[in-house]
């Protein structure tokens, strides 16, 4: 019965105490979160309208959501440190494009359909420390199958 109890203090304690590599999940989210910061402030500074950040839907998230005139601009960013061996934009892939068409699916149904023709661009902001080096907009990098959009 002893046994018992020490498991469930620990259990307990478990509950309080912050789980040990926290701090650096923090600082990735941080980093997300500034790059995102910055690539609304250039897509806005390019002439974009920003409708919304961070749509969730069932299925996904929607990190940017612009308009440019009669064009929906969903924007990917991809934040990184230091260029390495790959791109940033490597990182959507096939299943990552899949969800990002079914949340827009989904964003569109939710603000009733309107005639824009979305378009898919990935935003690369890179930083070496604490600076930032370089930011690329992509434009166009995928499109949706024409049957995507059902609903129009």
């Amino acid at each position: 019965m002893l046994r018992f109890f020490k498991k469930l203090g620990k259990w307990i304690r478990g509950l309080f105490v912050r789980p040990r590599f926290a701090y650096l999940r923090a600082a990735h989210l941080r980093l997300g979160r500034k790059g995102e910061n910055i690539a609304a402030r250039v897509l806005q500074e390019r002439g974009m309208e920003l409708l919304s950040r961070n749509y969730r839907a069932k299925r996904g998230e929607l990190d940017l959501v612009l308009r440019e005139d009669t064009t929906l601009v969903i924007a990917e960013v991809k934040t990184r440190h230091r260029q390495r061996f790959w791109e940033p934009a490597d990182a959507v892939d096939a299943n990552k494009r899949k969800n990002i068409i079914r949340t827009t699916a989904a964003y569109l149904r939710a603000i009733g359909s309107p005639p824009l023709h979305p378009r898919f661009d990935i935003v690369e902001v890179i930083f070496d420390g604490n600076h930032l080096t370089e930011v690329r907009h992509l434009r166009n990098v995928f499109q949706a199958p024409h049957n995507a959009f059902r609903h129009w």
